[in-house]
């Protein structure tokens, strides 16, 4: 029996789960079924997080009853994404328990809808032995989506169908059916289903037999499994002419109980009956062909639990407080019976215990004019119990009228009026019995409580009776004794028969009314029970809900409470097999140990006598021993000796030879004087030639820049050389931000230098002067190459020492076409002769507002923009307002000049590549720009301060730094 604390949690849930037909038994597990199933998962962000939650729910319930292992089936998982990735793969999971966990465990991926790219990835996945897939099983493919995909799906679906894969489809019914139609398997009623994701559960166990179909095409199969009896089925592999089948069956419990039977090879089904309820049967199918040879097909099939008690309810005798409940058939084996009941709708619920023996009660104490829904369960001895619920309804509680008179209203008619009675009275009957004469029969509303009586003559005998009319049946009877007096007068005859017409009169209208009361009151009980019927179908939905969510959850704690048992099982053989291990582990380093000492100590004995034996002999030939040292020393000092005579007088007789021939003297000096001044001379001349090589081809060394292709540039650096030969002519204010006036007079003297070149005219010579950073040099190589010319550059301290070095130090004009470009950021230090020979004056001031808006602008998107658009670098850029954070940056940036603001640009940059993620944020941003706002005030500080000095300086001394009538 149950825990007393869940005691009445378990009888509501069996009361809850009442049929009105009796429950199937336990569903068989499903083996011998071997095959590749894949799930196609829609993990989209199309998907909600409760509908992904509700499709790994439905797959559990789907692959449930299946048995998983190599010779079984196996399942992986693949999500439609924006790339597909496995889950996992076919061959992980050989065990229910671990797959649910992984089912489990599955999350969404987000993404966009590829499915078709999925399913070219679930084709390689299918025949991929590195996937877990196997050669020769069939394939089968569950795709579970909303309908909808980014992607085209019909290519990869039909090379997968081409394949011989049976493709089964689960929309939640948003999708395109024409287009759905043709992706799955054929028929598309079978193999494709459209159900909204709550009502998932409609479909588990069609698609689980679709599944089984296709996996247990080619094998043999049991189907309509029954306690008695299975069918079995196997693909056709012989004729009746070309053998026959030999069938072997029998419990796998009672391997003696084996029979064995003849099939024609022309069947391709057998039904095996009169079988053992509960029972797992080993059914062997061989085929003997006189053809080929086909291996055996085996199969496991477990037959289903035999009907047991209670298979009918009855209801009986219901009264308005009790009814009789009734149960057949009676069988030993229960012990004992529960009969729960409880009203509809509500969630009170009692219980009567019944003994084993009986078949029937009674239920009393109960509500007139309600519905209760009874269960009778019975318990066996064995611990089962099986459950079979009716509903029953409890009669009206009925009453009489009271206080029935009689009022005499004319010579032949009588007024009888009564006292309403109890409860819902929908009319009353009213019925005179004559003695002689016939009865009359009068029925009448609820609100009348008085009928008048005619054709009562005086002398008249009989009774009147009144009886309740009720919903469900009739009340009971009032009756009174009637007798009518003789002797009225003739007079009142008339009165009497106009009333009687009134009355009657009023009467049928009455009735007329009662009727229409009674049908409407009809069409309402009629949409009451329509109503109660649907709350009652409702609340059975929900008490199995409730009931399956219950028993989902004991199986749960159970396989819990399995695995725990387990997993400390296998901590104590883990525990013992370590203890173990360690034990053989010191027993074998001690082995080794001693083994380790022993041949050390016979080492020791060798060695030592060894030792001592080499020291006896060595003792005993001392005098051999000695006798050999002293005649190999003296063999020795011999040979030595007579080789130094012999090498002492090799030398003296060639350096005799050399020294007395002068011919071989005079020619040995010569050749070493002459190979010294060859060495030397050459040495120099390469120095010479390479300097005057180098000045000719090379670039000049005063100057500092020039674009200027020469020899050793071009075999230095060709392919820099052949990108600058095959560009195009560029704008001269390409890249260079000036103000509008400023703008225009720099592009008239672009466009003048040009033409000028063009037209081989004379050249004007420009002075640009401003502050450092305003763009002067970057013009100038822009207007060198926009004209067509090349540009040397030159510093006046590389050109000051050489000024006053030579006799002519310097020319009163030019001396050819070569205009002069001078940018300074000191124009006042120039000699008066440079100044005479300038013919435009360019001032590059300060950019203001709007040029700093454009440098900023122009900087962002050369130094951080565009890197992090591109993806090349580790460059990222935070989500924020870029133009207005321009706007902002050049109103800070107030005097700052244009080399500053693309120094800002750049720190910008290296503050993103420092930064842990490479994002540069706003305030990144801000940060750097008040540093270069600083920096550029103490700039400002310095210049001041330098300015100063340089002031009483000039009153001190009013000459230039330049000697008078040096060119720069």
């Amino acid at each position: 029996m149950l825990p007393k604390a869940l005691l009445s949690l378990g009888l509501w849930l069996r009361f809850a789960a009442g049929r009105d037909a009796p429950e199937p038994g336990p569903q068989p597990s499903i083996s011998n079924s071997e095959g590749d199933l894949l799930f196609l998962l829609d993990s989209s962000a199309s998907v909600s997080h409760y509908e992904f939650s509700k499709v790994k729910e439905f797959m559990w319930d789907l692959l449930r009853p299946f048995t998983f292992g190599p010779r079984d089936v196996q399942t992986g998982i693949i999500h439609i994404s924006t790339t597909p990735t496995m889950e996992f793969p076919f061959d992980r999971y050989p065990s229910g328990g671990a797959l649910r966990k992984a089912i489990g465990a599955t999350r969404q991926l987000m993404g966009d809808t590829n499915t078709g790219q999925a399913l070219a990835f679930a084709k390689e996945k299918l025949f991929s032995g590195e996937a877990g897939a196997r050669p020769d099983v069939p394939k089968v493919l569950v795709w579970v989506t909303d309908g909808f995909s980014t992607d085209d799906i019909s290519e990869p679906m039909r090379l997968l169908k081409d394949l011989g894969v049976t493709v089964f489809i689960v929309s939640t019914g948003r999708g395109n059916f024409l287009e759905l139609s043709a992706a799955a398997s054929q028929p598309s009623e079978k193999h494709l289903h459209f159900v909204d994701v709550d009502d998932l559960p409609i479909i588990t166990q069609e698609l689980r037999a679709g599944i089984l179909d296709a996996i247990q095409a080619n094998r043999l199969h049991a189907t309509d499994v029954t306690s008695s009896s299975f069918r079995l089925t196997w693909p056709k592999l012989l004729s009746q002419e070309t053998g026959y089948y030999s069938l072997e069956y029998g419990p796998r419990a009672q391997p003696a109980r084996k029979s064995t039977r003849q099939v024609s090879g022309a069947h391709t089904s057998l039904v095996l009956s009169d079988l053992a309820p509960e029972t797992t049967y080993e059914v062997a199918l061989i085929p003997e062909s006189n053809v080929h040879y086909f291996p055996p097909q085996t199969t496991s099939v477990t037959t289903l639990a035999e009907e047991i008690s209670p298979v009918q309810v009855l209801i009986s005798e219901s009264g308005p407080h009790s009814f009789h409940v009734s149960w057949a058939p009676v069988l030993d084996s229960v012990a004992t019976y529960q009969v729960l009941y409880g009203p509809l709708p509500g969630n009170s619920v009692k219980v009567l215990q019944v003994d084993g023996r009986h078949n029937s009660t009674v239920v009393e104490h109960l509500a007139p004019n309600s519905t209760y829904l009874v269960t009778v369960t019975a318990i066996y001895r064995s611990g089962k119990e099986k459950s079979l619920s009716a509903k029953a309804c409890t009669q009206e509680e009925s009453s009489r009228v009271r206080h029935l008179r009689f009022e005499d209203a004319g010579p032949n008619s009588l007024k009888a009026s009564w006292d309403s009675a109890d409860g819902a009275v929908l009319g009353y009957r009213v019925r005179c019995r004559r003695h002689s004469g016939p009865s009359s029969v009068l029925s009448v509303s609820a609100e009348v409580r008085s009928v008048l009586l005619t054709d009562l003559p005086p002398g008249t005998a009989g009774k009147v009776c009144v009886q309740p009319v009720y919903g469900s049946r009739p009340g009971r009877r009032l009756c009174r004794t009637l007798r009518r007096q003789p002797g009225h007068a003739k007079d009142a005859l008339s009165l009497a028969q106009m009333q009687e017409q009134t009355l009657q009169l009023e009467q049928q209208a009455k009735l007329k009314e009662y009727e229409a009361a009674i049908e409407q009151l009809k069409n309402e009980q009629i949409r009451v029970q329509a109503e109660e019927r649907r709350k009652t179908l409702n609340e059975e939905t929900k008490q199995h809900q409730a009931r399956a969510q219950y028993q989902d959850k004991l199986a749960r704690q159970r396989y819990d409470e399995q695995m725990r048992q387990q997993q400390l099982a296998n901590e104590e053989n883990l525990r013992k097999q370590e203890e173990s291990v360690q034990k053989q582990e010191a027993m074998r380093r001690a082995t080794v140990e001693r083994e380790m000492e022993l041949r050390h100590k016979n080492e020791m004995l060798r060695v030592e006598a060894e030792a001592r034996a080499r020291a006896k002999a060595e003792r005993e030939n001392a005098d051999i021993i000695r006798e050999q040292i002293r005649l190999k020393a003296a063999e020795h000092r011999q040979t030595v000796l007579e080789s130094l005579k012999t090498a002492g007088m090799l030398f003296g007789e060639g350096f005799r030879a050399f020294v007395t021939d002068w011919d071989k003297v005079t020619a040995t000096v010569a050749g070493l004087t002459l190979l010294a001044v060859g060495v030397y001379s050459a040495k120099n001349a390469t120095a010479v030639a390479g300097r005057y090589i180098e000045a000719r081809l090379g670039k000049p060394s005063l100057v500092r820049e020039t674009s200027r292709i020469t020899v050793l540039e071009a075999l230095k650096h060709p392919i820099k050389v052949g990108k600058r030969l095959t560009s195009k002519a560029q704008d001269a204010l390409e890249g260079v931000v000036l103000s509008p006036q400023l703008e225009a007079r720099v592009r008239d003297i672009a466009i003048a230098t040009r033409n000028t070149k063009k037209n081989k005219s004379l050249y004007r010579n420009i002075l640009m002067y401003g502050p450092p950073g305003t763009g002067k040099t970057l013009f100038a190589k822009k207007l060198a190459v926009h004209s067509g010319m090349d540009y040397a550059i030159m510093t006046g301290g590389d050109v000051a020492p050489w000024a006053g070095r030579g006799s002519q130090p310097c020319t009163n004009s030019s001396t050819g076409p070569t205009p002069v470009g001078e940018a300074s950021n000191q124009p006042e230090q120039f000699d008066w002769a440079i100044n005479d020979r300038i013919d435009e004056m360019v001032n590059f001031d300060l950019p203001q507002l709007e040029e700093r808006e454009r440098l900023v602008r122009m900087y962002f998107d050369q130094h951080v923009l565009k890197p992090a658009t591109e993806g090349k670098q580790r460059l990222k850029l935070a989500q924020f307002d870029y133009g207005k954070k321009c706007s902002e940056i050049a109103r800070l940036t107030e005097g700052m000049s244009g080399r500053e603001i693309s120094q800002l640009a750049v720190a910008w940059q290296a503050a993103a590549y420092a930064s842990e993620d490479g994002v540069l944020t706003e305030a990144m941003m801000d940060a750097r720009v008040a540093d270069a706002v600083q920096q550029h005030r103490q700039k400002m500080e310095w210049l001041k301060t330098e300015g100063a000095e340089a002031n009483k300086g000039t009153e001190r001394s009013p000459v230039l730094p330049f000697p008078k009538g040096t060119a720069v």
